[in-house]
């Protein structure tokens, strides 16, 4: 952390814990800032509980100590916006920019990691890192989470080298990936609880060019006096303001002026008492109709059932897996048996022994990673999957799915396997690179189609729509 990101941290320290003082004594001045304490103490104590076990485990390898210190000033800097974005008004986008400089320096160089013992870890790293765009956006959390997802597929590498490790490395690779995912998770839920609808700005601030953590300690009135009373209205240097005009409401005044009361009301009828509503009781009269009650239509929440893993005539069944119960791994599965996954929710399931097929239902959130497949691997009634073959599979078959990953590996690379689908959204493949350097290279499914009949052959031929040059 550079020793000008910790003065600014520790000036807002103080400022909060003085006015937390005066607030507490008898006869204390009422203060604005009470709002600035509970976001800015809120965000310390996240640095304390949440991040500070991170940057511990870090610390501990050299693929490491780099993660945690660009985490750190980034985190610490996004602090200091924090507190800025109470004094100050809303910047202009290029002083935004300025004031969010190191969080972007971090961002900007996590993205291109060079390959080597970490380079998961880093990759993992860049993409979580990018969760502070959100000092940027309006859906703070969602972004939060979406960026967290986005890191599972390298956290999952980091898991399986960790599996392979002794003591004390394996369980500190795994709590790189805990710790990690925790941070991002308790950054989400800051978010919602304080800016669930993006960083908010003090309209009556001054600029952030000019703001300093202990701007307002010198204008504060003292504890038990009463504040200073307004100064007078600003002189104004130029020409006195008109007051009417030769049109608009200039002319109606003095039209007004000049005819007198009089004048203006000698063409209006009067209103005679035969006239007033109050005396024609015998009319009838008009009653808006009585709306309806609106109806409330109420959430349903989902009933979470107890994790099931069981084998029954050849098949085991993995039911209502989810994020409680870690990773779910079927590790006794044999080459003649099936696996069906229902409804895993936001987790793991892990396959390590090549079996005779896979069929995913009603998953959400989950990434599945098996090693190999006879027949085929199965999906519907899904949506935000991942789909990770280490090894092999002949044939995957998608339905009524939407936002499916499938990683390929070299192996399938190699010998690429089919793909069968209907109604679909959003499905992409991932191979690996032309070199063990290269990125991976990510494509998408086409959804749409172009059908014709041909009159000749009496047959209808389908193309995927091409769209572009």
């Amino acid at each position: 952390m550079s020793d000008a990101l910790l003065t600014r941290l520790e000036a807002v320290v103080n400022r909060l814990e003085k006015h937390a003082k005066k607030v507490g004594a008898p006869g204390a001045a009422a203060d604005d800032e009470e709002e600035v304490a509970e976001q800015i103490l809120a965000w310390g104590e996240y640095m304390k509980t949440h991040v500070q076990p991170f940057l511990d485990v870090c610390a501990k390898y050299d693929e490491m100590k780099k993660i945690g210190t660009d985490m750190e000033k980034a985190l610490t800097q996004t602090g200091v916006v924090i507190a800025a974005s109470v004094d100050c008004k809303k910047p202009a986008q290029n002083d935004m920019m300025k004031f969010l400089g190191p969080i972007v320096e971090v961002i900007s160089g996590s993205q291109n990691p060079k390959r080597g013992k970490g380079f998961d870890m880093e990759k993992s790293f860049g993409e979580c890192i990018q969760c502070l765009n959100w000092l940027l956006m309006p859906n703070t959390y969602k972004f939060i989470t979406g960026q967290k997802e986005a890191a599972d597929f390298y956290m999952i590498k980091i898991q399986k080298v960790a599996r392979d490790m002794e003591e004390p490395g394996k369980s500190d690779y795994r709590a790189f990936v805990a710790n990690l995912k925790k941070l991002m998770d308790e950054m989400s839920n800051y978010t919602k609880e304080f800016y669930k609808t993006g960083l908010v700005w003090n309209a009556k601030g001054g600029s952030i060019n000019d703001w300093k953590p202990n701007a307002k300690k010198a204008a504060a009135p003292a504890a038990g006096g009463a504040p200073p009373p307004p100064g007078p209205p600003p002189a104004s240097t130029g020409p006195p303001k008109k007051t009417g005009g030769s049109g608009g409401l200039g002319a109606v005044f003095g039209e007004l002026t000049s005819k007198g009361h009089s004048g203006v009301t000698a063409t209006l009828k009067k209103v005679t008492k035969d006239m007033k509503a109050k005396n024609n009781k015998d009319k009838p009269v008009l009653k808006p109709k009585a709306k309806a009650p609106a109806k409330k239509f109420t959430k349903k929440e989902e009933v979470v059932k107890e994790p099931k893993l069981y084998l029954n005539k050849g098949t085991w069944f993995s039911e209502n897996a989810n994020s409680s119960n870690g990773i779910t791994e079927i590790p006794d599965v044999q080459l003649k048996e099936n696996v069906y996954i229902l409804k895993p929710r936001d987790c793991i399931v892990r396959i390590p022994n090549k079996c005779k097929s896979i069929q995913i239902d009603g998953a959400h959130k989950a990434t599945i990673v098996f090693s190999s497949v006879v027949s085929l691997c199965e999906v519907f009634n899904s949506s935000r999957v991942k789909i990770i073959c280490e090894k092999f599979a002949p044939s995957f078959a998608i339905d009524k799915t939407s936002g499916v990953s499938i990683f390929l590996s070299e192996e399938n690379k190699a010998n690429p396997p089919d793909i069968i689908c209907s109604s679909i959204s959003e499905v992409n493949i991932v191979v690996p690179g032309a070199t063990p350097e290269a990125d991976p290279i990510e494509m998408a499914l086409p959804e749409q189609y172009i059908s014709k009949y041909d009159p000749a052959t009496g047959k209808i031929t389908t193309e995927p729509v091409v769209h572009g040059d």
